[in-house]
Protein backbone atom coordinates (compact mmCIF):
# COMPACT_ATOMS: atom_id res chain seq x y z
CA UNK A 1 0.00 0.00 0.00
CA UNK A 2 2.78 2.44 0.88
CA UNK A 3 4.47 1.70 -2.42
CA UNK A 4 1.24 2.63 -4.20
CA UNK A 5 1.11 5.88 -2.22
CA UNK A 6 4.73 6.68 -3.11
CA UNK A 7 4.01 6.00 -6.78
CA UNK A 8 0.89 8.19 -6.64
CA UNK A 9 2.86 11.03 -5.03
CA UNK A 10 5.59 10.75 -7.66
CA UNK A 11 3.04 10.82 -10.49
CA UNK A 12 1.10 13.77 -9.08
CA UNK A 13 3.58 16.07 -7.36
CA UNK A 14 4.60 19.41 -8.78
CA UNK A 15 8.31 19.97 -9.20
CA UNK A 16 11.28 17.66 -8.88
CA UNK A 17 11.89 17.78 -5.14
CA UNK A 18 12.51 14.24 -3.81
CA UNK A 19 10.24 12.71 -1.19
CA UNK A 20 10.83 12.49 2.53
CA UNK A 21 9.33 9.41 4.18
CA UNK A 22 8.84 9.35 7.95
CA UNK A 23 7.66 6.20 9.65
CA UNK A 24 6.76 5.97 13.31
CA UNK A 25 6.77 2.70 15.25
CA UNK A 26 5.36 -0.09 13.06
CA UNK A 27 4.91 2.46 10.27
CA UNK A 28 8.68 2.85 10.23
CA UNK A 29 9.08 -0.86 9.57
CA UNK A 30 6.56 -0.62 6.77
CA UNK A 31 8.38 2.38 5.30
CA UNK A 32 11.77 0.67 5.56
CA UNK A 33 10.43 -2.47 3.91
CA UNK A 34 8.59 -0.60 1.16
CA UNK A 35 11.54 1.60 0.21
CA UNK A 36 14.04 -1.26 0.21
CA UNK A 37 11.66 -3.54 -1.70
CA UNK A 38 11.23 -0.85 -4.38
CA UNK A 39 15.01 -0.56 -4.65
CA UNK A 40 15.40 -4.33 -4.91
CA UNK A 41 12.88 -4.34 -7.78
CA UNK A 42 14.57 -1.37 -9.48
CA UNK A 43 11.52 0.85 -8.97
CA UNK A 44 12.05 4.56 -8.43
CA UNK A 45 10.80 5.79 -5.06
CA UNK A 46 12.39 9.23 -5.56
CA UNK A 47 12.98 9.47 -1.80
CA UNK A 48 16.01 11.29 -0.46
CA UNK A 49 15.37 10.94 3.28
CA UNK A 50 13.95 8.08 5.36
CA UNK A 51 13.21 9.01 8.98
CA UNK A 52 12.75 6.18 11.45
CA UNK A 53 10.94 7.44 14.59
CA UNK A 54 10.79 5.05 17.56
CA UNK A 55 10.83 2.03 15.26
CA UNK A 56 11.45 -1.43 16.74
CA UNK A 57 13.85 -2.58 14.00
CA UNK A 58 14.90 -5.54 16.14
CA UNK A 59 11.45 -6.20 17.60
CA UNK A 60 9.26 -4.83 20.34
CA UNK A 61 9.67 -5.90 23.94
CA UNK A 62 6.61 -6.42 26.10
CA UNK A 63 7.36 -8.08 29.45
CA UNK A 64 6.44 -11.76 29.43
CA UNK A 65 4.59 -11.37 32.72
CA UNK A 66 2.28 -8.83 31.12
CA UNK A 67 1.61 -11.11 28.15
CA UNK A 68 0.88 -14.08 30.42
CA UNK A 69 -1.37 -11.91 32.58
CA UNK A 70 -3.30 -10.61 29.56
CA UNK A 71 -3.87 -14.18 28.31
CA UNK A 72 -4.84 -15.42 31.77
CA UNK A 73 -7.23 -12.57 32.59
CA UNK A 74 -8.83 -12.89 29.17
CA UNK A 75 -9.14 -16.67 29.56
CA UNK A 76 -10.66 -16.42 33.06
CA UNK A 77 -13.17 -13.67 32.34
CA UNK A 78 -14.30 -15.04 28.99
CA UNK A 79 -15.03 -18.44 30.57
CA UNK A 80 -17.33 -16.88 33.19
CA UNK A 81 -20.64 -14.99 32.99
CA UNK A 82 -18.54 -11.79 33.12
CA UNK A 83 -17.40 -12.45 29.54
CA UNK A 84 -18.51 -9.01 28.39
CA UNK A 85 -16.33 -7.27 30.97
CA UNK A 86 -14.77 -4.02 29.76
CA UNK A 87 -11.90 -1.99 31.13
CA UNK A 88 -12.21 1.82 30.96
CA UNK A 89 -9.27 3.34 29.04
CA UNK A 90 -8.86 7.01 29.89
CA UNK A 91 -11.06 9.30 27.84
CA UNK A 92 -11.00 7.04 24.78
CA UNK A 93 -13.61 4.45 25.75
CA UNK A 94 -13.52 0.87 26.93
CA UNK A 95 -11.33 -2.12 26.14
CA UNK A 96 -13.18 -5.41 25.89
CA UNK A 97 -11.12 -8.31 27.23
CA UNK A 98 -11.81 -10.32 24.07
CA UNK A 99 -10.13 -7.60 22.04
CA UNK A 100 -6.89 -8.16 23.99
CA UNK A 101 -6.70 -11.74 22.73
CA UNK A 102 -7.65 -10.65 19.23
CA UNK A 103 -4.86 -8.09 19.31
CA UNK A 104 -2.25 -10.55 20.61
CA UNK A 105 -3.24 -13.05 17.92
CA UNK A 106 -2.76 -10.60 15.03
CA UNK A 107 0.02 -11.60 12.63
CA UNK A 108 1.61 -8.13 12.71
CA UNK A 109 1.80 -8.23 16.52
CA UNK A 110 3.41 -11.67 16.40
CA UNK A 111 5.95 -10.28 13.92
CA UNK A 112 6.78 -7.34 16.16
CA UNK A 113 6.99 -8.99 19.58
CA UNK A 114 10.42 -10.40 20.44
CA UNK A 115 8.64 -12.82 22.76
CA UNK A 116 5.07 -13.92 22.23
CA UNK A 117 2.86 -16.00 24.49
CA UNK A 118 0.34 -18.01 22.49
CA UNK A 119 -3.16 -19.05 23.55
CA UNK A 120 -1.72 -22.27 25.05
CA UNK A 121 0.51 -20.16 27.33
CA UNK A 122 3.64 -21.26 25.47
CA UNK A 123 6.34 -18.91 24.23
CA UNK A 124 6.17 -19.02 20.44
CA UNK A 125 8.53 -16.67 18.63
CA UNK A 126 8.40 -18.41 15.24
CA UNK A 127 6.49 -15.63 13.44
CA UNK A 128 8.80 -12.95 14.85
CA UNK A 129 11.93 -14.95 14.02
CA UNK A 130 10.81 -15.48 10.42
CA UNK A 131 9.93 -11.80 9.99
CA UNK A 132 13.15 -10.62 11.63
CA UNK A 133 15.26 -12.84 9.38
CA UNK A 134 13.49 -11.49 6.28
CA UNK A 135 13.90 -7.90 7.46
CA UNK A 136 17.58 -8.39 8.29
CA UNK A 137 18.28 -9.94 4.90
CA UNK A 138 16.48 -7.09 3.18
CA UNK A 139 18.42 -4.44 5.09
CA UNK A 140 17.78 -0.72 5.01
CA UNK A 141 17.07 1.54 2.04
CA UNK A 142 20.33 2.25 0.22
CA UNK A 143 19.32 5.19 -1.99
CA UNK A 144 18.18 7.38 0.89
CA UNK A 145 19.76 9.18 3.77
CA UNK A 146 18.55 7.20 6.79
CA UNK A 147 18.14 8.85 10.17
CA UNK A 148 16.61 7.65 13.39
CA UNK A 149 14.83 9.45 16.23
CA UNK A 150 14.07 7.88 19.58
CA UNK A 151 12.03 8.95 22.59
CA UNK A 152 14.06 6.66 24.86
CA UNK A 153 15.93 7.54 28.04
CA UNK A 154 17.65 10.90 27.81
CA UNK A 155 20.10 9.92 30.53
CA UNK A 156 21.62 6.89 28.76
CA UNK A 157 20.10 4.63 31.42
CA UNK A 158 19.81 1.06 30.21
CA UNK A 159 16.58 -0.86 30.57
CA UNK A 160 18.31 -4.08 31.64
CA UNK A 161 17.40 -5.92 28.45
CA UNK A 162 19.81 -8.30 26.78
CA UNK A 163 20.08 -8.04 22.98
CA UNK A 164 19.98 -11.21 20.92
Amino acid sequence: MLQAVINWVNNNKTGTEPNVVLGQSMGGLIARYALRDMENRNETHDTSLYISHDVPHQGAHVPLGLLYMARHVDDEFLSTPLGGFEIPVGQTGNLNLGSVTNLLDQHAIKQMLINNVNSNFQIDNSVHDTWQNELNLMGYPQLTRNISLSNASHCAETQGLVSN
